[in-house]
């Protein structure tokens, strides 16, 4: 090291007679575990009683400390390795923290290879526990802006732990971009380029970066369309596949609105209580025309019973959902959730010819909250639009009122029930009906919607009594259909039907 380098150093820093007393009379340096341009990182021991600290250093030209010394000193969380002392000289700010003997995700992942699924999300809910922690703090929220593996720590009981905080911020209302830009490349959402002020969705999109990594073992350089490309190919479910498309998209609106939504995502976050549901509301189509628009706008609060045996269903204990786009999907065996649902539904409102006004996750509690912001007044029709994988009928589809911005709770309820009828529906050259169908029950009490049909032409038919039934098969555009009497008894039944 040449005599300008030495005066430029830590060592020389620490020396000097005015800096002595900050930290020579309490440790000493064991020896240096990590060096960069920026930072510099010891292992030290207390005088005073062994304990280890390790010591970082980091030059006040590159970094900013943006929150204050007495608030981070504060942070306790069992998953973050806790600050111990700050001090500053006129050169560098100093950070004494807790020892942790382990090895970072990063290492982990460079020697043994990725992590499994199953390992990658328990890691991937501590991270959430953590995030959501400093969100939740007050007064202000904290950002922590540099998730990242090397960051990372599994300690050697198996825990984890955030070993270095250093880069969090307070967040501020008023600010429109952050004072100084931190984050990793590759890990840092864009807006960590001084596209605006960092927030939660940075530190959902550093996590969402974070779960790539561990799964696939490759620094995540994903831009623009690649970057669905290379989250596609990778070894694990449909669900973590988009929960990371989700957390990761460029504009940070689009992205999961909170961590709360990522974990909803990645499991069941409630207790479940088992319940019996006897009613499920619909609408009732009178007469023997077709859905006409009129009628439903006359029609809505007619409701018609089911009879037969009750469905014994479970119902997630959450959040009253009063008002607004909050709901929820039902099932009637709420253990699916954990096993079967191997990709994430989406639930839609559409316009009664068809439009798509708002898009929403369900979560694999059962709930969705539909942004009903600017939606105008009127009948439309709200329908899970992405399947659950799970063999249960549906999906289903109801029309419902919004009114000031809001649907009622009931009209919020889908459910799901297990099928007595499945199959195709078929065009006459034997390929899937891709134009758009619905099944219905035909009674003499009018038509009754009983299902949608998948693109590719796959349907499903649950709810029914046992005994005889006219099902009435029918494209969108009312120009195909097929109508034909069914028995509905113990026994699955599986029916392809062609519609021409």
């Amino acid at each position: 090291m040449g005599t300008i380098d030495f005066l430029k150093s830590v060592e020389y820093d620490l020396s000097k007679e005015e800096n002595r007393h900050l930290f020579d009379e309490d440790y000493i340096v064991v020896e240096s575990l990590y060096i960069s341009e920026t930072s510099t990182v010891y292992l030290i021991q207390s005088k005073a009683n062994d304990t280890y600290y390790t010591l970082k250093a980091i030059r006040k030209s590159e970094y900013v400390l943006n929150i204050d010394k007495d608030q981070l000193i504060k942070i306790k969380h069992s998953n973050i390795v806790s600050v111990k002392e700050i001090f500053e000289t006129e050169d560098f700010i100093y950070i004494i923290k807790t020892y942790i003997s382990g090895k970072t995700l990063k290492g982990h992942v460079e020697e043994h290879g990725p992590f499994k699924e199953e390992r990658t999300v328990e890691i991937a809910k501590d991270l959430c526990s953590i995030l959501a922690y400093f969100h939740s703090l007050q007064p202000n929220k904290v950002i922590f802006r540099d998730l990242k593996p090397s960051n990372i720590l599994i300690d050697d009981q198996g825990k984890l732990k955030l070993i270095d905080i250093a880069s969090i911020r307070t967040y501020k209302d008023s600010s429109e971009k952050d004072t100084c830009y931190i984050g990793t490349v590759g890990y840092a959402a864009p807006e960590q380029y001084g596209f605006g002020q960092t927030s939660e969705a940075t530190d959902i999109y550093n996590l969402g970066m974070t779960i790539y990594y561990l799964l696939s073992g490759q620094e995540p350089e994903l831009e623009g369309s690649h970057k669905q490309v290379w989250i596609e190919r990778l070894d694990c479910s449909k669900q973590l596949k988009r929960v990371i498309i989700k957390c990761t998209q460029f504009d940070p609106e689009k992205r999961l609105k909170s961590i709360d939504k990522v974990l909803g995502l990645l499991g069941p976050k409630y207790k479940y209580r088992p319940l019996f549901i006897a009613l499920m509301l619909i609408f009732i189509i009178a007469g023997s025309s077709f859905i006409n628009k009129n009628y439903m706008a006359d029609n809505l609060n007619e409701t018609e019973k089911i009879v037969g045996e009750s469905l014994e269903t479970g119902l997630a204990e959450t959040d009253s959902l009063e008002g607004g786009g909050k709901g929820q999907v039902l099932y009637p065996d709420l253990s699916l959730i954990d096993t079967q649902i191997t990709g994430i539904p989406e639930i839609s409102l559409r316009t009664l010819n068809g439009r798509e006004v708002v898009v929403a996750d369900v979560y694999t509690d059962g709930t969705y909250d539909l942004d009903l912001t600017g939606v105008e007044e009127g009948i439309y029709y709200l329908r899970i639009i992405k399947e659950f994988e799970d063999g249960y009928a549906g999906p289903p589809e109801k029309l419902v009122d919004v009114v000031n911005g809001s649907l009622s709770d009931e009209a919020l309820k889908l459910v799901f029930e297990k099928p007595q009828i499945k199959g195709f529906v078929k065009n006459t050259q034997g390929q899937g009906f891709r134009d758009g169908a619905s099944v219905f029950l035909l009674s003499d009490g009018g038509t009754r919607f009983l299902s949608s049909v998948s693109l590719d032409g796959s349907y499903s038919i649950g709810g029914l009594n046992k005994g005889e039934h006219t099902i009435m098969f029918r494209s969108y555009t009312g120009k195909y259909e097929n109508t034909m009497i069914l028995t509905v008894d113990e026994a699955l039944l599986e029916l392809d039907v062609v519609i021409e």
